[in-house]
């Protein structure tokens, strides 16, 4: 098993890459307006995936579990509502993050990128470089409005905590 980020632009339905996943893969689709470190993203993402594999998450669906866990928030109104502010008052469009935790079924891992990649692009992602990110809001933004805490935003690392309110940052 592996997992892998996908951030793509203007993708028009990315939810159908999700669909054309073979068996026995899963894949999650945020649509962020601010800026997340990819490892936040990753380690939020496998959060997700086993939560909803032992029956222990919190949100119904899978991208809201992802912020539950990355912003250590339980109560998705508060997470969904601070966003909105957040992405209103920076007037930024969005980008589409595609988290996939798939099996390689036997193909070496080169070989699996490239067929992701490959169906990616056949569902119109553009892809995005990491540096591109830095045009939108920081996550420390949201972290702030919801926990009312002073956080550093210079380059860290933030993942909310299972089951509190905390969140552990690293630089």
């Amino acid at each position: 098993m592996v997992i892998v980020m996908m951030l793509c632009r203007d993708v028009k339905n990315p939810e159908s890459i999700c669909a054309s996943l073979i068996n026995e893969s899963e894949c999650i689709v945020l649509k962020p307006c601010i800026r997340f470190p990819p490892q936040s993203i990753i380690i939020s993402g496998i959060k997700a995936f086993e939560a909803f594999r032992s029956g222990r998450n919190i949100a119904k669906v899978k991208a809201y579990e992802v912020l539950v866990r990355l912003l250590g928030e339980r109560q998705i109104k508060t997470i969904i509502n601070e966003l909105t502010i957040v992405c209103n008052e920076a007037g930024i469009e969005g980008y589409t993050i595609i988290l996939i935790h798939g099996n390689m079924h036997g193909r070496d891992l080169q070989k699996y990128v490239e067929y992701l990649i490959d169906l990616a692009k056949s569902h119109e992602c553009n892809f995005m470089q990491l540096q591109s990110l830095n045009k939108y809001v920081h996550v420390c933004e949201v972290l702030r409005r919801i926990h009312h805490t002073i956080v550093e935003c210079d380059d860290i690392t933030a993942i909310g905590i299972s089951g509190t309110s905390d969140i552990f940052l690293s630089k």
